[in-house]
């Protein structure tokens, strides 16, 4: 039942976004075929976890989504269906990051938003605190990071997304955590940097960075 209500609703979404929503998407081929590895991806708006799992499909992505989102039983029940993990953004708790694992070791893929929250201004990552969980499980799961810069333009169903994929960060790669999210951290500027430029033909996109540099 969970396997066909995921497809159903990555069906949906796809179809959805090719009407209304992506516009471009770089560097699919840096997403491993069939190994575990951990998506970090920044978080501008709430259709994130969506177009991502699009991007993946068929392989399905376990999201780690705030536990406001598990309040109710009939919330409950869809995002648990969905495949997410319910976890808290100050402090993981200790069941969200064992069912995590239990999802690598299984040769899944774990997605997580490192900054915590949505945050829909992107140069907002140079100014974060990047959350340490993702580094945690690709340590202690031995998997790679796979850091995902995404940009919307426009409102409602005139918004446009554009997705940057970056290659993979080997856990051989880092010492300790804190050099973990020093390279995430530097990975996601860098993607949001090189967005400017890989997507400077879309005039809407042009728009959005000349923004953000505002």
């Amino acid at each position: 039942m969970d396997k066909i209500l995921y497809a159903l609703v990555v069906k949906v979404v796809s179809f959805w976004s090719w009407l209304f929503y992506v516009s471009d998407i770089r560097g699919k081929n840096n997403l491993p075929e069939e190994d575990p590895y951990i998506l970090c991806s920044t978080h501008p708006t709430v259709l994130d976890p969506f177009i991502i799992a699009m991007c993946c499909y068929p392989r399905r992505v376990h999201f780690l989504a705030k536990s406001e989102l598990f309040s109710k039983p009939w919330k409950k029940m869809i995002m648990t269906r969905l495949l997410a993990i319910p976890t808290k953004r100050d402090q993981p708790s200790f069941s969200a990051m064992k069912a995590a694992l239990k999802c690598l070791s299984g040769g899944e893929i774990v997605g997580i938003f490192p900054e915590g929250k949505v945050r829909q201004r992107t140069r907002d990552v140079e100014n974060t605190q990047l959350k340490r969980g993702a580094c945690f499980l690709a340590r202690k799961a031995r998997v790679p990071l796979v850091p995902v810069h995404i940009s919307w333009t426009g409102f409602f169903i005139f918004k446009r997304a554009a997705l940057i994929i970056d290659r993979q960060i080997e856990v051989g790669e880092v010492i300790d955590e804190e050099q973990c999210i020093e390279i995430l951290t530097d990975r996601l500027k860098w993607l949001e940097t090189h967005a400017q430029h890989a997507f400077c033909h879309n005039e809407q996109l042009k728009e959005f960075y000349k923004h953000e540099q505002a």
